[in-house]
């Protein structure tokens, strides 16, 4: 008995579509490829960005509570401390005292950066002549006990472009400089009221027409001079035979760079 209805004949699928549905699998394939590849990289990333985030955070801990900053928060820098490279920098560890000459060789005119600790006794000797600390000149200089400070060009003006010294009767320090002419500056007001009967830290910033003076790396004096400062490769030397008894210089330490107000801080704090 044959059936009423004839099976339909089968239809072979079309080339075009069997290479449409074999690049479509291919293309599966291949992202469940890609899938970890890309899961890798996320991660890779992730924890590279939580390793930058922890570092910043541990930067800032440090900035805060250590003695060195990280950052520089002024608004004409790159952000970062820069501190002196340490082949620039020459120091001398022990006591000035007696005319020491500091062993720094051939230092520059200008243009340099010196640094000392200072320390004035609570009791002066009795003297009325300046308490020279800190100057420049090709020999050590005496300084006579009958001197007083207008005594000092005499003294110093040949071979010197500077001379520091405290008042003998007060706790101020003063400075004369030098220019090419031999004409004496004197500082026009002292830096006054240094501490007594334990160190501080005083830094000099000279240039050829400006100096700067720091106290615990905090900027206390600028002097801008009408003249240029007389030019000399002259040794620096401690506080003379009368000063020794009253006061002392100890650590110094010497650039032949100016640095910047941000490093003096750094390193001037005491």
């Amino acid at each position: 008995m044959s059936s009423k209805f004839a099976k339909a004949p089968t239809v072979a699928a079309p080339a075009a579509d069997k290479a449409t549905s074999g690049a479509v699998q291919a293309s599966i394939m291949k992202s469940f490829q890609v899938q970890p590849l890309i899961q890798k990289l996320s991660g890779g990333i992730f924890y590279v960005a939580l390793g930058s985030f922890l570092l910043f955070i541990f930067l800032i801990i440090l900035h805060y509570t250590s003695s060195t900053p990280v950052f520089s928060f002024g608004i004409d820098d790159s952000g970062f401390v820069e501190l002196p490279t340490p082949d620039k920098e020459l120091t001398f560890v022990g006591k000035a005292t007696s005319n020491t000459k500091l062993p720094f060789p051939n230092p520059a005119p200008f243009e340099y950066t010196l640094m000392c600790n200072v320390f004035i006794k609570g009791d002066f000797n009795l003297t009325n002549a300046p308490l020279v600390f800190l100057y420049r000149a090709s020999s050590a200089v005496s300084v006579p006990e009958s001197a007083t400070w207008s005594a000092l060009p005499g003294l110093f003006s040949n071979n010197s472009n500077f001379v520091l010294w405290v008042d003998p009767q007060k706790n101020d320090i003063h400075a004369m400089f030098f220019c090419d002419d031999g004409e004496p500056i004197t500082m026009d007001k002292p830096i006054e009221n240094v501490p007594i009967g334990q160190d501080f830290r005083l830094t000099l910033v000279v240039s050829c027409q400006r100096v700067e003076c720091y106290l615990n790396g905090e900027l206390v004096k600028t002097v801008v001079l009408s003249k240029r400062l007389k030019t000399t490769s002259d040794p620096f030397f401690g506080p003379p035979a009368i000063s020794s008894p009253s006061l002392s210089i100890s650590t110094i330490s010497y650039w032949e760079q100016v640095l910047s107000s941000r490093v003096i801080r750094i390193k001037g704090s005491i």
